[in-house]
């Protein structure tokens, strides 16, 4: 509704967003080395539920687990366990900068699928754009140097995997915001995340660190994530409640240099040429493309 934007509002909830993210990871990071990621990603999954249940009640009462498009629900759920997960691997292997520099592809991957799964249709400038994209991941890896042979495989492997899978969610959220409600899908993603990477606990046997005064820190991380990624996901879907996506969408590349002083200040980073040119490459690739389809909507042709 037209009563409910307010643009100053949207960017600061969206920028708040950016932040917990940061923080998120940095946080999954630094523990990384204490207990398994699967371990993190179940107590993120299960302590997120208790904001979005009662804010899900709040919202929708009797209809709050209602689903109508089922299939791509669980496509949505999928994409977006496996988006996670290979981001927060990505992190632990990866330098923060440099995995939140790869996720900023998704908008890539979205343009080259969105053609195959929503039938849209792409032209030679959005094809470009998208190859100039990935010129400027080429440049920010620098294949060959010093520093390319330093990367893990596994990390480098899972920052291309994880915006891919983003992309993948992105386009079923479009479906699915068609004729679901945004918590209903959310409660239903956090409470499959629950289970999944609760079985996957017992399959892999992962120990889970005692509750005593020496863990006591580990377990207020472990609550922190998980109220903090409810409220991260109430954050960004009342940002795009308020303003439209297209307008929002340079915002997101704020998560860039917070993450590159994350990485400088917290983890010691090392930021040479390459990433700054290649990122902003991406960057400028990313805003092209968002900004010719924002033209063609315009203009009916999209």
């Amino acid at each position: 509704m037209a009563s409910e934007q307010n643009l100053s509002l949207a960017i600061i909830f969206l920028m708040a967003q950016i932040v917990i993210s940061i923080a998120i990871g940095a946080f999954v990071k630094s523990i990384s080395a204490e207990t398994a990621l699967i371990v993190i990603l179940f107590f993120r999954y299960i302590f997120s539920m208790p904001l979005l249940l009662i804010y899900g009640y709040v919202q929708r009462k009797d209809e709050l687990f209602q689903i109508n498009q089922k299939p791509v629900l669980l496509a949505r759920i999928m994409s977006g366990l496996l988006g996670l997960a290979s981001y927060l691997y990505a992190i632990i292997q990866l330098s923060i900068s440099l995995a939140t520099v790869l996720a900023q592809t998704m908008s890539l991957f979205i343009t080259m699928m969105a053609p195959f799964i929503l039938g849209e249709r792409i032209g030679i400038r959005r094809i470009t754009g998208i190859g100039i994209g990935f010129i400027g991941v080429i440049i920010v890896l620098n294949p060959g140097s010093e520093l390319f042979s330093s990367y893990s495989i596994d990390g480098l492997f899972a920052g291309i995997l994880s915006p891919f899978c983003g992309a993948l969610m992105y386009i079923f959220l479009r479906k699915l915001g068609t004729a679901d409600a945004p918590i209903s899908t959310a409660i239903w993603y956090n409470m499959a995340g629950s289970i999944v990477f609760l079985i996957l606990l017992f399959v892999m046997k992962c120990d889970v660190p005692e509750l005593n005064a020496d863990t006591l820190y580990l377990w207020g991380i472990f609550v922190g994530i998980g109220l903090a990624s409810s409220i991260q996901q109430f954050l960004m879907a009342r940002s795009h409640q308020l303003a439209e996506a297209s307008t929002l969408a340079p915002f997101h590349y704020a998560s860039v240099p917070m993450s590159v002083i994350v990485g400088i200040l917290v983890f010691n980073d090392h930021i040479g040429l390459n990433f700054i040119l290649g990122s902003l490459v991406i960057i400028c690739a990313s805003w092209y493309i968002l900004r010719r389809e924002q033209h063609l909507k315009q203009s009916g042709k999209l």
